[in-house]
C-alpha cells in the first residue's frame, strides 16, 4: 500500500521525507533520476549502519539526505529545516509502522508538526493500528508477538477502531490539523473489526 501511495504522489511532489525511516530502501526504489530532494530521519546508529551498509554493496545513495536525531533531546524539525526542507515546496510525508510504539500525546504532536510543515498540496500518509491489536485482543498470534517485544520496544498507540473505525482515525487527525482524503482498512475481510489502517491526509 505503501508503494502504491509513493507510485501515485512521487512525480508531482518536490521533497519527500521519512520520519524514522529505519532500513526501509522505499526511497531509494521510487526516487532515483526523478528531481525530487529526499529526506530521511532516524537515530544515529540506525542510519550508520543503513549507510554503511549502502556503501559497502555499492548501492548508490548520493541523493538522499540522512538526518540523524537524537529525539529524546533535539527537535527533529530544526534538524530537517537545518538541512535543507523548504517549507514552501509541495511535500510528501511518509510515516510508516512508527506511532504504534509511542505515546498518544506524541503522536499528535509530531503529526501537527507535520501539519505545520505542509504547503499547499502536501500529503501525509500514514499508518495506524487499533487498540485491540495494541492489547493483543485482536489475536493470540499478537498477544504472543507484543510480550516478546514488550521489554525491549512496547506497543503504546492505538486507535479504538469497534465502531465506526473511519470516523475514528478521521477524528484523531482532525485533532492533529489535518483532514482525511484516503483510508484502507484491513480485518474486514476476514470478517472482524479493522485493526490496522493506511491513511492519506493533507492539512486543514
Amino acid at each position: 500500500m505503501f508503494d502504491c501511495i509513493m507510485e501515485k504522489y512521487i512525480d508531482e511532489m518536490e521533497q519527500l521525507v521519512l520520519p524514522g525511516a529505519g532500513f526501509d530502501l522505499i526511497a531509494l526504489q521510487f526516487t532515483k533520476g526523478k528531481k525530487i530532494k529526499v529526506f530521511e530521519l532516524d537515530q544515529v546508529k540506525t542510519l550508520d549502519v543503513k549507510v554503511e551498509t549502502l556503501e559497502k554493496t555499492g548501492i548508490k545513495h548520493d541523493w538522499i539526505t540522512y538526518i540523524p536525531v537524537d529525539y529524546s533531546n533535539e527537535s527533529w524539525v530544526d534538524k530537517l529545516l537545518g538541512a535543507g526542507f523548504d517549507k514552501t515546496k509541495k511535500t510528501l510525508f511518509l510515516w510508516q509502522s512508527v506511532s504504534l510504539f509511542l505515546e498518544a500525546e506524541l503522536v499528535k504532536e509530531t503529526l501537527r508538526e507535520m501539519a505545520d510543515l505542509c504547503a499547499d498540496g502536501s500529503i501525509i500518509a500514514q499508518d495506524f493500528y487499533s487498540q485491540a491489536f495494541i492489547s493483543g485482543e485482536a489475536s493470540k498470534t499478537v498477544k504472543r508477538a507484543a510480550r516478546m517485544i514488550e521489554k525491549r520496544e512496547p506497543w503504546k498507540f492505538g486507535i479504538d477502531m469497534r465502531n465506526e473505525p473511519n470516523a475514528a482515525v478521521e477524528s484523531f487527525l482532525n485533532e492533529c490539523g489535518l483532514r482525511m482524503t484516503g483510508i484502507s482498512q484491513f480485518g474486514e475481510k476476514l470478517g472482524i473489526e479493522p485493526f490496522y489502517c493506511i491513511v492519506e491526509a493533507e492539512k486543514l
